[in-house]
């Protein structure tokens, strides 16, 4: 589904038509989305605050569970042979991970224009398939304030947030479709080198003894 054909002239901009043609749709998934983000963001908030690795590691397990089908479908219009694009996009997200935290923890400052990179990558998750931000908020140090904010119903975290998710999904969603359409195999594999860098950039490296390891585990 389109719904970024921007319009000319005295036309209806595309968005509000799609919105209009697709409103059963949307009216649920917005309910659903909401539920779930307000109901479970405490849960989460709290998950990660006692038990940080093991909530890590959780959310690694159900990432890696999505992997087998995103390599399947990197294999529809492309030699299976040929994976040079996700070995050089996980290698240079991987550099750049390491330079941005400088062999130290990386922890952003969360503030208004850190949520508004919240909701680009919320967003971004929203329109392409199989990339996931919860490893990159991880990483950053940005998730559980994120959760913090949204189980408060913080409108300095909301507002910023959806301002990101917005801009993303209305401005991006049109190109996604068309690197999938035109360029699959090879988005596909960027994603994937993505995914796994940053997944393993988010694997603790400190247990608190082995009974949290195995947990973790």
């Amino acid at each position: 589904m389109n719904i970024l054909v921007i319009g000319s002239g005295g036309r209806e901009h595309a968005v509000i038509k799609a919105i209009k043609k697709n409103w059963k749709m949307f009216v649920p998934f917005g309910l659903g989305w909401v539920i779930g983000f307000v109901l479970l963001a405490r849960v989460c908030e709290r998950f990660f605050s006692v038990y940080p690795n093991v909530a890590v590691m959780l959310f690694l397990g159900l990432i890696c569970g999505t992997l087998p089908n995103m390599f399947k479908g990197s294999e529809v219009s492309g030699n299976k042979t040929s994976w040079i694009t996700l070995v050089a996009s996980m290698l240079s997200s991987y550099i750049l991970f390491h330079i941005i935290e400088g062999g130290q923890g990386v922890n952003v400052p969360a503030n208004f224009w850190s949520f508004v990179f919240c909701g680009v990558l919320w967003g971004l998750s929203m329109i392409v398939p199989g990339l996931s931000s919860s490893t990159l908020l991880i990483y950053l140090g940005l998730y559980v304030p994120l959760a913090d904010g949204i189980a408060s119903l913080n409108l300095s975290v909301l507002a910023p947030m959806g301002i990101g998710i917005a801009l993303t999904v209305t401005t991006l969603s049109r190109l996604v479709n068309w690197l999938y359409k035109t360029h699959r195999t090879v988005t596909t594999r960027t994603i994937l080198g993505f995914v796994i860098a940053s997944s393993l950039k988010t694997v603790p490296n400190h247990f608190n003894g082995g009974w949290d390891m195995a947990i973790s585990l």
